[in-house]
């Protein structure tokens, strides 16, 4: 499958939002898509924070978000993300693709920036709870750069797009889906790319 080359324009700009020329030789960037309309497909906020302060050290991390993002952003702070990572939240779409093509690496939910970063040939690890790691996940691009993470549990998946509630009221496949699973990975891409 090919997608067109981001326009210039938009990899200016998101190179300048993510201060590329002052940082040269900086760490690796990670994008985090941490939000979806959808709430079954979301992940914990305890979940994230814990999972970014896990490679803090080691990686500039960038919340990957919109306009109607910003609640959980400030959720998300509030639980203990560092006040000093960057977030795409207030950014035009065009801008969003830009600073998506500069990432080594976007790691979230089944949501619309992992599909986009997909498209500007960044890596990507899903996290795949109710909907359908065939329909949804890297499919024909899954490799070491397009990777998903599922529990694999008999009812999942149990939805197309996810829903308001778990139908069978335990979340378990984004519950028993820990940090330490993605970080692991995390890391295995990340080395990959070295």
């Amino acid at each position: 499958v090919f997608f067109p080359k981001v326009p210039e324009a938009w990899t200016s700009r998101g190179a300048a939002f993510l201060n590329l020329d002052a940082e040269r030789g900086a760490p690796k960037k990670v994008g985090f898509a941490f939000a979806a309309t959808h709430a079954t497909k979301g992940w914990s906020t305890d979940n994230i924070v814990k999972t970014i302060l896990m490679h803090h050290d080691s990686v500039e991390w960038v919340m990957l978000g919109g306009p109607s993002d910003t609640e959980q952003l400030q959720a998300l702070k509030a639980a203990g993300l560092p006040d000093s990572i960057r977030d795409t939240c207030k950014l035009s779409l065009e801008t969003l693709t830009g600073v998506l093509s500069h990432l080594d690496l976007v790691v979230g939910i089944d949501t619309g920036p992992i599909h986009l970063a997909r498209m500007v040939y960044t890596d990507t690890l899903v996290l795949f709870g109710p909907t359908s790691v065939n329909r949804w996940g890297p499919g024909l691009f899954a490799s070491q750069h397009h990777r998903a993470l599922s529990m694999e549990l008999p009812c999942q998946p149990c939805s197309n797009h996810g829903g308001p509630v778990c139908p069978l009221k335990h979340h378990e496949c984004m519950e028993t889906l820990m940090p330490q699973h993605v970080s692991k990975v995390v890391e295995e891409m990340l080395e990959a790319r070295s």
